[in-house]
């Protein structure tokens, strides 16, 4: 991918913000860090997973201003703009792609002046946004994160939403045949990188569409043939 220079760069970036910002009605901060994050999630992405992560950005944007909740805006652009770094040519598949994307982010918003607090909250919003079961009883911006990730991924809980928000969200930024190149990109996870994806939703895409995909001992086997007499 062909990327402008930095420094014109950074201006589109505030410009594009400051663009879906007066189309979609939203309050969206342009502060550096989401400028910086906006930039360096198109740099590092696909396009059409740099349209996924700044659809997720949008979808909780809105549901945060729908439902007029209180938090972080700045936050909540890091989180969702950065979520998806372990879906980038940088993942090494040492880890689950959500850990290795929530310690890039991390790293990430530290050289640009986040405080630990914030760092930890940008942690967990990413390392948990596979998670709806523990991430939407975390603090807001990591339960917000959630919720614009899995609204794009599946529609879950995209009724929190008018259609007409949602049907806007998606006309200013084109889905890009999302759920293909997700599923080519889950799959290349099992086939490649297997050990990471065991005991992660990426496992069932390994199981329906990957050959040879195999996984280890169940939890449920493991407690059953652990060697302890009882």
């Amino acid at each position: 991918m062909t990327t402008p220079a930095r420094g014109q760069h950074h201006r589109n970036a505030a410009t594009e913000i400051a663009g879906l910002a007066r189309t979609l009605d939203l309050k969206l901060p342009d502060s550096p860090l989401v400028k910086a994050a906006y930039e360096h999630a198109e740099e590092i992405s696909d396009p059409w997973l740099f349209k996924h992560v700044v659809r997720s950005w949008l979808f909780a944007a809105a549901l945060a201003q729908a439902q007029q909740l209180k938090h972080d805006a700045e936050l909540l652009a890091a989180s969702t703009l950065l979520h998806d770094i372990g879906l980038t040519a940088a993942f090494t598949g040492e880890v689950r792609f959500e850990v290795f994307g929530a310690n890039a982010a991390r790293d990430f918003v530290a050289r640009h002046g986040v405080d630990t607090p914030g760092q930890r909250i940008i942690w967990d919003a990413i390392a948990l946004h596979s998670t709806p079961s523990i991430a939407h009883f975390k603090e807001v911006e990591v339960a917000c994160c959630q919720y614009g990730i899995g609204m794009d991924f599946g529609g879950l809980g995209i009724d929190q939403l008018d259609r007409s928000t949602v049907d806007a969200i998606v006309a200013a930024v084109p889905r890009l045949s999302l759920k293909d190149e997700m599923k080519r990109c889950m799959c290349r996870l099992a086939r490649e990188h297997p050990h990471s994806t065991y005991g992660t939703f990426v496992e069932e895409f390994g199981r329906r569409f990957v050959d040879d995909y195999s996984t280890p001992i169940s939890p449920v086997d493991l407690l059953l043939h652990a060697p302890f007499d009882e």
